[in-house]
């Protein structure tokens, strides 16, 4: 999935991330008595914009992303469904191939991928236009 950047030290536009679970619960504030809300929320494993490759139009090359390592904090989340913008297409790198190095054995990976991730993606910018638009600077999604 893509979101919007919050990061200023990126000039990469979104944060991409894979879907680990989708989750609907009801809560309340124990202190409070009221009835249960429901609540919904992703948990993800986030991706890091690879800054040291250089992509874009001008480089004719397609933005390069990795998981983040396991030993960073901010490696898993939670997320308002709301905050999503859309599903984004990912293509394995598979010139770089596999890597065991980004997370050990982990619920977080299906049992068919053997405790290996892709080192890197690419992001395809051209499932469809409006894809392409979110990549094009000063145009707009629709157009």
């Amino acid at each position: 999935i893509m979101l919007p950047a919050q990061n200023d030290a990126d000039p990469h536009p979104y944060w991409y991330a894979l879907v680990l679970g989708i989750f609907h619960v009801d809560v309340r504030l124990k202190s409070q008595n009221k009835p249960y809300e429901p609540m919904e929320f992703l948990w993800v494993r986030w991706l890091t914009h690879d800054m040291r490759y250089h992509s874009g139009w001008k480089s004719k090359r397609l933005p390069r992303i990795t998981f983040m390592p396991f030993n960073d904090p901010q490696t898993f989340g939670f997320l308002d469904p709301n905050d999503v913008l859309r599903g984004s297409h990912l293509i394995p790198a598979f010139r770089h191939g596999h890597t065991k190095k980004l997370l050990p054995p982990s619920v977080a990976r299906k049992p068919t991928e053997n405790d290996e991730d892709w080192k890197y993606y690419h992001i395809g910018l051209f499932v469809d236009r409006d894809m392409v638009m979110r990549y094009r600077p000063g145009e707009g999604v629709g157009h």
